[in-house]
């Protein structure tokens, strides 16, 4: 491979590159760049030319020109200026010492573009010499502040939300709210309870976590509560929060059904001046109770219409219907229907057998299972002292098979402000939040398992995990044009986010070579492919940056 010295002129100003002459996929000729002498005196780069030229290639690398190392920052720079534009940094700078946020923002870095669930101990070993180390303020961090300022942002964390919402430029008052659970390694947590685990980790205590976000999905606060916490028993507060901690006294709050109960909206009804309204979704039970109330407007011939309205006391009911989910209803009926029809037959059978004779015994046994899923309006029961008949009441079977498909959404929300298609869209964006946990703990953070026993550094482990999502959330808009799915196979055409973090650390990398005994650090050439990535991200590195990482070329 022969090498040479070219000569690049931009701007009224000359580059000088050592490199070698290829083709490229094309066939096309071109000048691939190695090492910039442009800083080097005129005498010093005519002696390489000249050397080069006369096939002193061995003494002039040898000798003149020796590399010392090299480090990746594409991601790392990526999200750091990601972080920068979302006014992260900033929230931070205002709120933590310098050690703190150095600390921090390393952290946020680190599990966006490296999510393993190692240790702090890891990453403090792992940060000296890396590309964090090398873009960040170069400050010593002692190995307990990568725990304490886990502590000092959950005590700031309301401020730093607040400063990221106002900042945010958000013009609509519309909360979505979901929880989830995430679980503990370890039993010294006073958060760790066991309670229902969604991770699907048996013997494993947990925490619940709630996320709050705008209408678009961007997160805006998320909240840890103990891991026996109901999901109702969460809301309140949250509504309680949006007024007390980000300011905003009119707003429309988003939940599911299980988080915007019948007593939760009760209690809303009793406060006529709170400013909140909801949009949710009523139970299958609270939908066949009103459909069977003859006084209601909600009535089961409706659900015949594609979509339709009624309203009762300020409360307006959405009905919908989805031919899909239709076979998935029956088929989760049935076998209920089935689950509890077994459980009876074992209490007849002993009934009959003479194990249980007293009626209060087999009333004991009768209700452990007739309720459990729901169904106990399914069957006619007749038991008495060393009696018990059952059999299916098939009048409100079919009733129920009525309602196969059918959902009921339900909003305080005046027409004039959402239709009822609006509505409609409004509660399914819910699945935003749904994303947003996937991302956190197994696609692109992995927040768990959380190994901390401190009550407040698990706070702010999740609070910085929350910080982490919102870069990701902003790059992958960002990045939506390398990450089109096709609509039919839901299958990523282009990179994942995770293949653009690894194509931005292959392509853009800052290296440290001697040159006639002088260190320099340059930026090597940055590949065509990471240009675009950079420009998208709006994270190109100009002449300007060039000089804020202190390199050449």
């Amino acid at each position: 491979m022969k090498r040479r010295v070219k000569k690049f002129k931009k701007n009224n100003y000359s580059y000088f590159w050592i490199g070698y002459q290829t083709r490229n996929a094309k066939g096309t000729p071109v000048f691939v760049r190695e090492v910039n002498i442009s800083s080097l005196p005129t005498d010093e780069i005519d002696r390489i030319d000249m050397a080069l030229k006369a096939g002193g290639e061995p003494m002039v690398f040898k000798d003149l020109i020796k590399f010392q190392s090299s480090v990746s920052i594409g991601s790392s720079w990526t999200v750091l200026r990601l972080c920068e534009d979302l006014g992260i940094r900033a929230e931070l700078e205002s709120n933590l010492s310098e050690v703190d946020l150095t600390a921090v923002v390393a952290m946020i870095v680190d599990r966006v573009v490296n999510p393993k669930p190692h240790s702090k101990r890891a990453l403090a070993n792992a940060y000296p010499g890396s590309a964090l180390a090398r873009l960040l303020d170069p400050v010593d961090i002692p190995f307990n502040h990568w725990y304490s300022s886990l502590e000092e942002i959950h005590g700031k964390q309301g401020a730093i939300e607040k400063g990221l919402m106002a900042g945010a430029d958000i013009d609509d008052t519309i909360f979505m709210y979901d929880i989830t659970s995430v679980y503990f390694e370890g039993t010294c947590c006073p958060l760790a309870r066991f309670g229902y685990n969604r991770d699907g980790k048996k013997g494993k205590t947990q925490i619940v976590v709630g996320m709050l976000t705008n209408s678009a999905g961007r997160p805006l606060g998320i909240r840890v509560f103990n891991g026996n916490t109901k999901d109702a028993g969460t809301v309140m507060e949250q509504m309680k929060g949006i007024k007390t901690e980000l300011g905003v006294d009119k707003f429309v709050f988003v939940g599911d059904r299980g988080m915007v109960t019948g007593t939760i909206r009760d209690e809303l009804a009793a406060l006529p001046n709170s400013g909140i309204d909801y949009i949710t979704a009523l139970t299958r039970q609270e939908i066949m109770r009103l459909a069977n109330d003859d006084d209601h407007p909600l009535q089961i011939s409706l659900f015949d219409q594609e979509m339709a309205e009624v309203e009762e006391n300020g409360v307006r009911y959405v009905l919908c219907h989805n031919p899909l989910k239709s076979d998935d209803d029956k088929a989760t009926r049935l076998r209920l229907l089935e689950k509890t029809e077994a459980k009876l037959e074992s209490v007849r059978k002993n009934v009959d057998s003479g194990k249980y004779k007293k009626e209060k015994v087999i009333a004991k046994r009768l209700y452990r299972w007739l309720g459990k899923w729901g169904l106990e309006k399914c069957f006619r029961i007749d038991y008495g002292e060393g009696l018990f008949k059952y059999e299916r009441d098939q009048q409100r079977i079919d009733e129920l098979e009525r309602l196969d498909g059918c959902y009921v959404i339900t909003t305080t929300v005046k027409p004039s402000i959402f239709n009822k298609a609006e509505v409609v869209d409004h509660y399914k964006r819910l699945t935003w939040v749904e994303q947003a946990f996937r991302h956190m703990k197994t696609t692109d953070e992995f927040i768990r398992p959380i190994r901390h026993w401190n009550a407040d550094r698990v706070k702010g482990h999740v609070f910085v995990c929350m910080l982490a999502y919102l870069v990701i959330w902003r790059a992958r808009s960002r990045f939506v044009e390398f990450l089109e799915r096709d609509e039919d196979t839901c299958m990523c055409e282009g990179d994942s986010l995770r293949e653009i973090w690894e194509a931005l650390d292959n392509g853009v990398s800052i290296g440290t070579i001697e040159v006639d005994g002088k260190p320099e650090d340059q930026l090597a050439p940055i590949p065509n492919y990471q240009k675009r990535l950079l420009k998208a991200a709006k994270a190109t590195i100009n002449n300007q940056e060039r000089k804020r990482l202190g390199v050449v070329g």
